[in-house]
């Protein structure tokens, strides 16, 4: 599992299999355009523009609540799965349930 770190300026993902975290959850609507998602890909290569994609907002308002709740981590199923991986799509979900 990635965690999104919820403090700091930048879109950091943290590494988080097998450990026991504390982190919110984004419960969200999914946007009617993907792209205007901020996607794992778009956090793992530092993509220029991410704050004007639709999604931006969403994400950094679970960050800040985040913070204000003490949980250094956040998850959201857009920026936190690898989607490209089938593998890791497969078992995203089956743990969801």
């Amino acid at each position: 599992m990635r965690l999104l770190r919820a403090g700091g300026e930048e879109l950091v993902l943290d590494n988080a299999y097998g450990e026991s975290n504390e982190y919110a959850i984004l419960s969200h609507r999914w946007l009617p355009q993907d792209e205007q998602e901020i996607r794992y890909p778009d956090i793992v290569n530092q993509k220029d523009g991410l704050d004007t994609k639709a999604g931006w907002n969403k994400l950094q308002g679970c960050r800040r609540q985040a913070v204000l709740d003490g949980l250094p981590h956040v998850w959201a199923d857009t920026a936190c799965i690898d989607k490209s991986s089938s593998q890791e799509l497969t078992e995203s979900i089956n743990s969801m349930y």
